[in-house]
């Protein structure tokens, strides 16, 4: 599902969360300013001082003299912090993990409002619209890492597709040139090269537009990518290679994260390749989207008529 963007919609949202969470008066106020996008560059103090006098309000009236303005600025100060503690503590009974903070709660609690009640929230208006496959897909691609020239010694992520060759004693040998086309039913194999540690989820899209996961599966049953380079087939599986039957571009997704998904079909892929749905998709793009240090890696080529 695909949200709007957060800063569109932030006025309705806030005027809701206080509202559910029963904020009035200045506490309506200071919740409806520190956490509007608008004003999140703002410190307590220069917020204060745009909203002193909804803050004062029914406090005692201070002279117009520097040193007076001074002092209001300061004291509605005060009462946005202390308006702020409240508003954090709510959040907290709420579910907001603060963990041991104690300075600049409130950024906590704007991005947990973001994260957890604003797609609530998006999803009760209807605002949250379905992706198609394709949708989910393309965004995935526009992920996608481009290898760059690196350093003497450094290896560049990128994934590869290369030839099957025989050799004369029937070993198989592969090429080293990078190709972008190959004979229908050539003898295929891919390779994964990336720095980073972690579970590799490899999905193979067929010119018809039938999405398969790769790895896990038999061809690749761990998802384990101890850095540096991931050979699939497996060296352990039954299968020696890949085989492209279909005439068109063949596409290649891979998703590298620090931990495995939490998803179930992951498990049933391992068994046997899975086709991939929608949800499937979209599931594990809404994961790298949550992933800050997961990389994704593309590449396409031409099965041509032998």
């Amino acid at each position: 599902m695909k949200l709007p963007r957060y800063e569109d919609p932030t006025k309705d949202f806030l005027e809701a969360m206080a509202t559910k969470f029963c904020f009035t008066g200045k506490t309506r106020i200071v919740f409806l300013q520190r956490f509007c996008e608008k004003n999140a560059e703002l410190n307590d103090k220069a917020l204060a001082d745009e909203w002193q006098g909804e803050l004062l309000e029914g406090t005692k009236k201070q002279d117009k003299d520097p040193a007076a303005t001074k002092k209001s600025v300061d004291a509605a100060a005060v009462i946005l912090r202390d308006r702020l503690q409240v508003i954090c503590d709510k959040l907290k009974d709420e579910g907001c993990d603060f963990g041991e903070t104690e300075r600049g709660r409130w950024k906590i609690g704007k991005a947990w409002l973001q994260k957890v009640k604003f797609p609530e929230w998006a999803k009760e208006q209807g605002s949250i619209k379905p992706r198609t496959i394709e949708e989910c897909w393309q965004e995935l691609q526009t992920k996608a890492k481009i290898a760059q020239p690196t350093k003497p010694g450094e290896m560049p992520s990128e994934l590869i597709v290369e030839k099957w060759e025989p050799r004369l004693s029937g070993m198989g040998a592969r090429t080293n040139v990078k190709r972008q086309s190959f004979l229908a039913n050539s003898d295929l194999f891919y390779r994964v090269n990336s720095p980073k540690t972690g579970h590799l989820i490899l999905f193979e899209r067929e010119p018809n537009g039938t999405i398969v996961c790769l790895c896990p599966s038999e061809f690749a049953p761990s998802t384990y990518h101890a850095g540096k380079e991931t050979v699939l087939p497996h060296p352990d599986s039954e299968y020696e290679f890949f085989c492209s039957d279909e005439l068109g571009w063949e596409q290649l997704i891979a998703v590298i994260t620090p931990e495995l998904p939490p998803f179930q079909w992951l498990e049933d892929s391992r068994q046997e390749a899975l086709e991939i749905n929608q949800d499937h998709l979209a599931g594990l793009l809404d994961y790298v989207n949550g992933q800050p240090n997961a990389e994704v890696l593309y590449t396409k080529y031409l099965v041509v008529a032998a």
